[in-house]
């Protein structure tokens, strides 16, 4: 694998998977990101989720938030005529099998149609992960990626007991 697709896939689990939580406790075990007064970290635009706390940790400038917001503001573009393509398929596939009606062949059918656009959906949001990454500084790709250790430490270990 290129080193483009790797450093997509780790921005993509750190935002993607992690929470709010997780980046939390990396924050409060390295010291960091403890906020100051004054309003949200920028990220999310209510500046909330691990997105925020990620730009907290890594002390991005005023302008590095402006071209990842602009990034994810392009993405999200590109992205909405996929999700439509995959709604149709889905509200296709709900009336497929309304009322206990099951066609095997039609539900392979339908479903084969959402191998494209996902794939489309996930070479998109690497791309836009990896330009995310190319924002950064040295300094912050090297602390971003020490964090990433981190997190993939932590999801090494014991599962969570079951909520009840």
């Amino acid at each position: 694998m290129n080193k483009s697709f790797v450093l997509g896939l780790a921005f993509t689990t750190l935002i993607g998977i992690t929470g709010l939580c997780e980046l939390s406790a990396i924050a409060a075990q390295s010291g960091q990101g403890q906020r100051q007064q004054g309003p949200p970290p920028q990220g999310r635009r209510d500046g909330t989720g691990g997105e925020g706390m990620l730009f907290a940790l890594l002390d991005l400038t005023s302008e590095q938030k402006d071209q990842i917001e602009k990034i994810h503001d392009a993405e999200k573009v590109a992205a909405q005529p996929i999700h439509e393509q995959l709604k149709t398929i889905h509200d296709q596939l709900h009336a497929a099998t309304k009322d206990g009606a099951f066609n095997e062949s039609v539900i392979r059918s339908l479903l084969s149609q959402t191998q494209q656009p996902e794939l489309e959906l996930e070479i998109l949001h690497i791309k836009t992960h990896t330009a995310i990454f190319n924002v950064l500084t040295p300094a912050q790709k090297a602390k971003f990626i020490e964090l990433q250790a981190k997190l993939e430490k932590q999801h090494d270990g014991p599962p969570p007991p079951p909520h009840e």
